[in-house]
């Protein structure tokens, strides 16, 4: 189930295009859901899958802020 990222963006007051097209995505899949568009909601819910993946994979590895202390 995605999460609801037009709410998350709101929460968080933060602009990433990552999220907002996430965001878009979620709410073409609600106005398909009112107009019980099934098979459309099916390919949303795969198209927003694939954005989510393709963000993840744009993002640089994050490393540790702090050094282990040994």
């Amino acid at each position: 189930m995605p999460v609801d990222e037009v709410r998350h963006a709101f929460t968080k007051e933060k602009i990433k295009s990552d999220r907002d097209l996430l965001a878009l995505v979620q709410t073409a899949r609600t106005f398909c859901w009112q107009l019980m568009d099934w098979g459309s909601c099916r390919d949303l819910d795969e198209l927003y899958k694939v954005v989510e993946q393709s963000c993840g994979l744009e993002k640089p590895p994050r490393s540790p802020t702090w050094p282990l202390a040994g």
